[in-house]
């Protein structure tokens, strides 16, 4: 019985020592552990940070770009816009023209108005380049024919008459 005693006795010291091995290679696992989750929650911090930043840049980049593009689209409508102005307004004015070159045309279409219209200026021309006096409108010649203006010469010359057709 002694020696089943003994036996017993070295066999509980022999698993009290692999039990004490046992939990120090637990706490020292338990540490390694906790060493490593550290490392990695510290990698993740800088990770999360790290990729935070570059989606704050590039965010950043994409609201500028936006906005120059932005910028850009306005400018470009707003000169078009003008363009199409000016456009306008000359569309506008080429109607008008074409509206007053048709009622030219309507008025000079009649020979007596075409007649009227080219007595009228010729004589307006006549008065303004000419001093009063030195022509007459519908002057009766010797021969009794009735010119539209009659030029008189200097220097006792012949005068000249002028037909405004």
């Amino acid at each position: 019985r002694a020696m089943a005693a003994a036996e017993a006795a070295d066999h509980a010291r022999d698993a009290e020592a692999r039990m004490a091995g046992i939990l120090a290679s637990q706490a020292e696992m338990q540490g390694r552990m906790g060493a490593i989750a550290e490392v990695f929650g510290a990698r993740q911090a800088e990770l999360t940070q790290s990729i935070g930043q570059r989606l704050d840049a590039m965010t950043g980049r994409l609201g500028q770009t936006m906005t120059e593009q932005t910028k850009s689209t306005h400018e470009s409508l707003a000169k078009l816009q003008e363009r199409l102005a000016v456009i306008d307004t000359a569309q506008g004015n080429i109607q008008s023209l074409a509206s007053q070159v048709v009622q030219l045309q309507a008025i000079l279409s009649n020979k007596q108005t075409r007649g009227a219209f080219g007595q009228s200026r010729m004589e307006a021309i006549v008065a303004d380049g000419l001093p009063h006096g030195a022509y007459e409108f519908q002057a009766t010649l010797s021969n009794g024919s009735r010119p539209d203006c009659l030029v008189k010469m200097p220097n006792g010359a012949p005068a000249l008459a002028i037909d405004a057709k």
